[in-house]
C-alpha cells in the first residue's frame, strides 16, 4: 500500500488565550493562540479547527504527529495543501 506524500510543519500553541489567532514569529514559526484549556484534548481540537478554517481544508486532513501534550507540535497535512499553507504564511508575514 502506497502512502500519500505529506507536508509537516511545527506549531507553537498557547492555550487559554482570550481569543483565537494565528501569527508568524520573527523566526518564521507559526504561533497559534487558542481559546480552549489544555485538558482532555480541547486545545488540540481547537487547534485543528483553526488550521482547518485557515487553510479551508477538512479537519480529517490535519494530524498531530508529534507533541500531543506539548506546546510545540508537529502537524501533518496532505502535500497537495503545501502551497496553500505557504501562501497563507506569507500573507501573515506581509501583515507585519
Amino acid at each position: 500500500m502506497k502512502s500519500n506524500p505529506t507536508y509537516k510543519f511545527k506549531v507553537h500553541i498557547s492555550p487559554n488565550a482570550h481569543s483565537d489567532s494565528i501569527k508568524i514569529k520573527e523566526d518564521g514559526s507559526l504561533h497559534i493562540h487558542v481559546n480552549a484549556p489544555p485538558e482532555k484534548g480541547k486545545a488540540n481540537e481547537k487547534l485543528i479547527d483553526i488550521i482547518s478554517d485557515w487553510l479551508k481544508i477538512n479537519k480529517k486532513e490535519i494530524h498531530i504527529v508529534q507533541g500531543i501534550t506539548s506546546k510545540i507540535k508537529l502537524l501533518e497535512i496532505p502535500d497537495e495543501f503545501k502551497l496553500q499553507f505557504v501562501k497563507k504564511c506569507n500573507e501573515l508575514k506581509d501583515k507585519k
